[in-house]
């Protein structure tokens, strides 16, 4: 994996008396996997992750406890066997007596010198069961930040009087190994559901490694950006409003670290057509590259030295080379032999619409006003 990572951008006072909360955007098994250690490398070596229960299993959990993973319980229907009774405590106890005492034993009084905390705090609402769930985005969008969590750092900062940052993190890739599992979640059985566990942490952590070792032009380029961090423990919400507006601010901040590979413009460009001349790929590659340069949004791979977009012979070969270098089918996965596009004679084809979609909606975010943000 190629790496991108600016720590001269990580602006946070190296205070030991104040805890830095990093709360980044999740879209892959591959997001804590990757930033995780290379914040720890590169930034400050004293990370923490807050991670659910149904992270902390196999490999996933030697990954997380090397790097000072601790569990957060919550409701997994994925993991919890029907016509068996729950094995946790009340969610709402939980919430307000256990997780607060746990939070300030783990990290805001944890030691003489306090960790970064990294927690992911997006969440959308579950279309079989109308629940609002954490967890990856199944669609590629920005989704919303759970404002409770932050108003439960801000008041655990504010009741021990130490100094908390918070900070938006976006981690960028020119491909997700597993989008194929994001796009194409197995059937609601719950067996069926938990065995996806199984088979995409056997894909992470040992089949595309394996098949990267052998085909070098399997490598993904990562690209983590951090925002401007704020002094939470000294801010004013005078109501839940306020804390909710943050967490929309916050969000749209967060959204606006995205870095674009070409395979983002690509599906961007193509919407809901399954095959493009590349004509009609170009003129419309041209008018997105314009569009975002005026909202400064960081391309990588798509321009050349002096700004222009690459001509489209050039991103389209990139582009279908780049996703068609990945393992076998597996499950869950697309078709057509593993091929996700193929450029053909003056056309770009892709074999998966619903993958193409999930790249598009990636940078979804930067096609709406201010006003259709957070509807």
């Amino acid at each position: 994996m190629d790496v991108d990572i600016h720590p001269d951008n990580f602006k946070i006072a190296r205070d030991p008396d104040s805890v830095n909360i990093l709360l980044p955007r999740h879209r892959s098994l591959y997001d804590f996997t990757a930033f995780q250690p290379l914040h720890h490398d590169f930034v400050n070596n004293r990370i923490m992750i807050l991670a659910g229960q149904n992270l902390f299993v196999g490999k996933l959990n030697m990954a997380l406890r090397s790097y000072g993973g601790f569990v957060f319980l919550r409701e997994d229907s994925c993991l919890t066997c029907e016509n068996h009774p729950q094995a946790f405590l009340d969610k709402d106890f939980y919430f307000k007596n256990v997780l607060p005492l746990y939070l300030k034993q783990q990290v805001f009084c944890s030691s003489p010198e306090k960790h970064d905390l990294m927690i992911f705090l997006e969440y959308e609402k579950d279309t079989r069961t109308g629940k609002n769930n954490g967890g990856r985005s199944k669609t590629g969008e920005l989704r919303q930040i759970n404002w409770a969590m932050i108003k439960l750092l801000y008041d655990l900062a504010r009741a021990n009087n130490i100094k908390a940052y918070i900070t938006p993190v976006n981690i960028g890739f020119s491909k997700i190994p597993d989008a194929p599992f994001t796009v194409h979640p197995p059937g609601p059985g719950s067996t069926t559901r938990a065995l996806r566990y199984f088979f995409e942490q056997r894909f992470v952590y040992h089949k595309y490694p394996k098949y990267a070792g052998i085909h070098k032009q399997a490598r993904v380029r990562e690209v983590s950006r951090y925002g401007k961090p704020e002094l939470l423990s000294d801010m004013d919400f005078p109501s839940l409003r306020a804390f909710k507006r943050y967490a929309e601010d916050f969000r749209a901040r967060m959204g606006g670290l995205e870095t674009v590979f070409p395979i983002h413009l690509i599906c961007k460009a193509m919407g809901q057509h399954e095959i493009i001349h590349l004509k009609t790929l170009d003129d419309k590659l041209f008018h997105f590259h314009e569009h975002f340069k005026k909202e400064n949004v960081r391309f990588v791979d798509v321009e050349d030295s002096r700004g222009n977009v690459l001509p489209i012979e050039e991103l389209a070969k990139k582009t279908v080379d780049h996703l068609n270098a990945t393992p076998d089918p597996h499950a869950g996965g697309p078709g057509r032999g593993g091929r996700m596009f193929s450029l053909k004679k003056n056309y770009l084809q892709s074999h998966d619409l619903k993958l193409q979609i999930w790249y598009a909606n990636n940078i979804l975010h930067f096609d709406k006003k201010a006003d259709d943000f957070y509807v």
